[in-house]
């Protein structure tokens, strides 16, 4: 997967409107030989690739804010690019909410032709911000509850690591990985080393 090749309009980067933002890869021109030409592959601008990082950032930001049950337009407002000043609660909605389904659109049920075996017409190709989409959209249908690690202060839904079959723990953890729990033990430890120590 990649970023699009398409740059996002100008409107987008002032607005922060996602609504008519394209995020699906288009087929590229390519010559006789079948070798994409260095033109069209320099489309992929690098500040439309940092915009759709920072938006799926502040998309992930808000989510966790709403888990938090603190206001979700203080993610967007984290974000000079994305904020304005008249956005309110509502406004914040509307924008995950376009980004969402901009990025999610891909997905959706289609027919698709196979004309031979090296060409699909209607053929969805996601790139990497509807990949988040879809991560996150996942998280979102789970409906598990957003926990935040004691030791380092990450968020996660499943404790990673000692999983048997691919299947992680949800209850009763405190810690997203057992190396988080060692350290948290570790400290534990050494503060009672120290406390014994003094007496």
């Amino acid at each position: 997967m990649a970023i699009s090749d398409h740059p996002l309009p100008a409107d987008a980067h002032q607005t922060g409107d996602l609504s008519s933002t394209s995020t699906t890869r288009q087929a590229a021109p390519t010559s006789r030989s079948g070798v994409t030409p260095p033109e069209a592959r320099a489309t992929n601008h690098l500040t439309d690739v940092k915009l759709w990082l920072r938006t799926m950032q502040v998309m992930v930001d808000h989510w966790l804010a709403y888990e938090s049950d603190d206001p979700v337009q203080d993610a967007w407002k984290r974000d000079p690019v994305l904020w304005s000043v008249r956005m309110g609660e509502i406004d914040a909605w509307r924008r995950f909410a376009q980004g969402m389904n901009k990025g999610l659109e891909v997905y959706r049920a289609r027919v698709e032709l196979i004309v031979d075996p090296h060409y699909t017409e209607n053929a969805p190709r996601p790139d990497l911000f509807c990949a988040m989409c879809v991560q996150l959209f996942n998280v979102m249908a789970e409906g598990l509850p957003m926990r935040w690690c004691a030791n380092c202060g990450n968020p996660f839904l499943r404790q990673q690591g000692r999983a048997r079959e691919n299947q992680n723990r949800t209850e009763g953890v405190k810690f997203c990985t057992p190396q988080c729990a060692n350290a948290d033990a570790q400290r534990a430890y050494r503060a009672r080393k120290k406390l014994e120590a003094g007496k």
